[in-house]
């Protein structure tokens, strides 16, 4: 989501950003590696500026629950993969669930929860040098075979092809 920094964060980030520009350019030794922690800095400044800022006030209980269920996803995603899961820890039925997430969110609280999981095995196959097993193991897929399927019924495209047109 887009941010609104203040004029020192926002220099800091320029700076930060142009630190990476020089780095990829020069390609020196280590240079990922050193790329990586200096995105991993922007990512803790725009953390902390999101949480300085004033909350917008939540309307209604809809909108809570909607919240709350956003967040445990990013939290639980790689283990909770059903409705159920997360209902159980908002402690509201299933039914409850899908349906205020349809209203206020207009999509289906299934589909976030993949839309997550299906985000999280993008980067893990473009972005790491885990392997296809690794990577259904580390999001407690039962079998590679069960990830493949989920993988590919989203995207139309297995996860080693997806890999090798997509691997930066």
């Amino acid at each position: 989501e887009p941010s609104k920094l203040s004029q020192d964060s926002f220099a800091h980030v320029l700076s930060i950003y142009e630190q990476l520009n020089l780095e990829y350019r020069k390609k020196k030794i280590d240079y990922q590696e050193f790329s990586k922690t200096l995105l991993i800095q922007v990512l803790y400044i725009l953390k902390r500026e999101e949480t300085c800022l004033p909350q917008k006030e939540i309307l209604n209980r809809s909108e809570q629950i909607s919240n709350h269920f956003l967040s445990l996803i990013e939290e639980h995603f790689q283990n909770r993969k059903s409705v159920q899961d997360y209902a159980d820890i908002l402690e509201i039925t299933p039914k409850h669930l899908s349906e205020t997430i349809k209203e206020t969110l207009d999509k289906s609280a299934l589909s976030l929860i993949h839309a997550r999981i299906i985000k999280e095995i993008q980067y893990q196959l473009c972005y790491t040098t885990l392997s296809i097993k690794e990577i259904s193991s580390t999001l407690y897929f039962p079998n590679s075979s069960d990830f493949g399927r989920f993988f590919k019924r989203h995207k139309e495209i297995s996860p080693r092809d997806y890999r090798l047109k997509f691997q930066a």
